[in-house]
């Protein structure tokens, strides 16, 4: 008999170089990098697959929301106190219009229990947003959410970090 023969070839893993440089830290809290292939390119230095890309851009924006607001901006939608952790609030949904997701105007600083029910009252959600914003706002961001595309990672994080830096001059 002869040896089965291999199909297809065997999937080369990524090179050091074109990596992920994301480091993830497992239960046993040995850090190890990500084995993806980095194909979300920021810099020379710095490319990330298009989970980690993402991550990397949602704790930014987030970062930026929070530290602008300084706390939860929803105390004011209902009378229940605030707890939990602070989090960044979407007004308009991210997984339904992924095109204002990074929008900085389109969330707030939010604790848990307030996000919990923002999210969970539309009527109530459009009328608090409407008194917050301004209708004519409230409109624009909703005309860009329906109308515009969705900004492409790279250019995301890029952008998010020029805001980081700016805050801090």
């Amino acid at each position: 008999r002869t040896p089965l023969r291999r199909t297809r070839t065997k999937r080369k893993r990524p090179s050091e170089q074109t990596r992920c440089c994301h480091l993830t830290s497992h239960a046993d809290a040995n850090p190890s990098r990500c084995t993806k292939p980095g194909r979300v390119i920021v810099d020379e230095t710095e490319r990330y697959c298009g989970t980690h890309a993402t991550e990397t851009a949602d704790r930014a924006a987030g970062d930026l929301v929070k530290a602008r607001d300084g706390g939860c901006m929803l105390a004011s939608f209902n009378d229940k106190p605030c707890l939990g952790t602070l989090s960044w609030v979407h007004l308009i949904p991210k997984g339904r219009y992924p095109s204002v997701r990074y929008v900085l105007e389109n969330a707030v600083a939010g604790c848990a229990s307030h996000h919990f029910a923002f999210d969970g009252a539309p009527i109530e959600k459009e009328a608090w947003i409407t008194r917050h914003l301004g209708f004519a706002h409230y409109d624009a961001l909703k005309f860009l959410a329906v109308n515009s595309r969705k900004e492409r990672i790279v250019d995301v994080l890029v952008r998010l970090r020029g805001s980081t830096r700016e805050g801090n001059d």
